[in-house]
C-alpha cells in the first residue's frame, strides 16, 4: 500500500510540475498605434499571442494615417478579429510642437485600409487617449508594458498630465528612431529637409523628448534594425491561397500596394517591434545613451548619442529572422 501511495504521489508531483513548467506567463500591454499597414500586422501578432493581454489600444491621430482614417482602420480590424471588447480611444490630430505630419497624398494609401474591413457605424470611441492610458495603468494590479508603433504624443500627454503613472509602466517598446543610419522623412515628398529623423520620432519630436526624459525602461527598434528586413513577394505569396478572412484581407491590401514592396521600399517596421516586445531576447540589442534633437528643423526628431542623454536599449538585429517570419505567419494564419 505504501509503495502504491508513493507511486501515486510521484506521478501527481510530476504532473503538477509539468503544468507549472509549461504555463504561459501572460504580460499585460497597452498598444499605441497610428494604424498603418505595418501596424495592422503588428496588431494581429499581438492580439493572437497567448503570452500577451492587450488591456487597451490608443490611436495616434497624427501619424501614418489621418485621425478619422486611423479610427476606422482600428475599429474595422478589431471587428474582423472579434476583439471589440478591448477599450480604445484616439488622441489629437496634431503634434505637441513643430506641426510635423505627412502630407495628405502620402497617407492616402493608409487612409484606405478600412475599405475591406467591417464598418461598425454605431461603435463610438472616446477622444482622450491620454486619459485611457492613465486610467488603465492606475487600475491595473501590476505595471503594464507599452508598445508604441506611432509617435509618442499620447504617452507624453499622459505623463505630463499625471507623472505618477511612470511607476505603473513596466517597459516601453517602440518602433522609432535612427541611430547610425539615415532617417526616412524623405518619404514626406520633400516636405521636410530632414535626412536624419525617422518619421515616428519626427512626427512629434517634443513628445519623444518628454518620454525619454522620464527615464523609463525603453527599448527601441530603429531603422538600423528594420532596414535589414524588407517585405518580399515571397512573404506576400504566403497569403495568396488562404481564404481565411484575416489572411485574405492582408493579401488584398498587399496587392493594392505591391509597388512599394516590389521596389524594396516596405519593411517589417511595426511587426518587428511587436515581435521584440513579445520576445525581448530574440534581438541583439545594446544600451546606448541617446538624446532627441528638437532644433533645427533639418534635424528635429533625430536621435544622437550623448553622454548626458537617456539610457535606451537599442535593437540592431534579430537572432533568427526566419523564426520571426514563421511566427508572424503562424499568428496571422491562426485567425479563423
Amino acid at each position: 500500500m505504501l509503495r502504491k501511495n508513493l507511486t501515486a504521489f510521484i506521478i501527481l508531483f510530476f504532473l503538477l510540475f509539468a503544468n507549472i513548467s509549461y504555463a504561459v506567463v501572460v504580460r499585460p500591454f497597452i498598444i499605441d498605434t497610428d494604424v498603418g499597414m505595418d501596424d495592422m500586422m503588428a496588431l494581429l501578432l499581438m492580439l493572437n499571442e497567448p503570452s500577451v493581454e492587450v488591456k487597451a489600444i490608443l490611436i495616434d491621430g497624427n501619424g501614418n494615417c489621418l485621425q478619422a482614417a486611423a479610427i476606422n482602420n482600428a475599429i474595422g480590424l478589431l471587428s474582423l478579429v472579434h476583439k471589440t471588447q478591448i477599450p480604445i480611444a484616439y488622441g489629437p490630430a496634431y503634434s505637441l510642437a513643430y506641426g510635423h505630419s505627412l502630407p495628405p497624398y502620402a497617407v492616402a494609401n493608409s487612409d484606405m485600409l478600412s475599405e475591406y474591413l467591417p464598418h461598425l457605424v454605431n461603435m463610438k470611441i472616446p477622444g482622450d487617449a491620454a486619459g485611457l492610458l492613465i486610467n488603465t495603468l492606475k487600475a491595473a494590479p501590476q505595471p503594464i508594458n507599452i508598445l508604441t508603433i506611432g509617435s509618442f504624443t499620447n504617452i507624453a500627454q499622459a505623463l505630463v498630465r499625471d507623472p505618477s503613472i511612470k511607476d505603473h509602466i513596466a517597459h516601453i517598446y517602440t518602433m522609432g528612431g535612427a541611430v547610425a543610419v539615415p532617417g526616412n522623412m524623405f518619404w514626406a515628398g520633400g516636405l521636410y529637409p530632414n535626412r536624419l529623423a525617422e518619421w515616428n520620432m519626427a512626427f512629434d519630436p517634443l513628445a519623444s523628448a518628454i518620454v525619454f526624459q522620464f527615464n523609463l525602461p525603453i527599448t527601441i527598434i530603429p531603422l538600423d534594425m528594420t532596414n535589414h528586413y524588407p517585405i518580399t513577394q515571397a512573404f506576400v505569396d504566403q497569403f495568396k491561397n488562404n481564404d481565411k478572412p484575416v489572411a485574405h484581407y492582408l493579401y488584398e491590401e498587399f496587392q493594392k500596394h505591391q509597388k512599394f514592396y516590389q521596389n524594396g521600399l516596405w519593411y517589417f517596421w511595426d511587426p518587428l517591434a511587436a515581435y521584440v516586445a513579445i520576445n525581448p531576447s530574440a534581438a541583439n540589442c545594446k544600451v546606448e545613451t541617446l538624446r532627441v534633437l528638437l532644433q533645427p528643423n533639418t534635424k528635429s526628431g533625430a536621435l544622437v548619442r550623448d553622454p548626458d542623454g537617456n539610457l535606451i536599449t537599442v535593437c540592431y538585429s534579430l537572432k533568427s529572422p526566419a523564426l520571426f517570419k514563421q511566427d508572424l505567419l503562424q499568428h496571422i494564419s491562426a485567425y479563423s
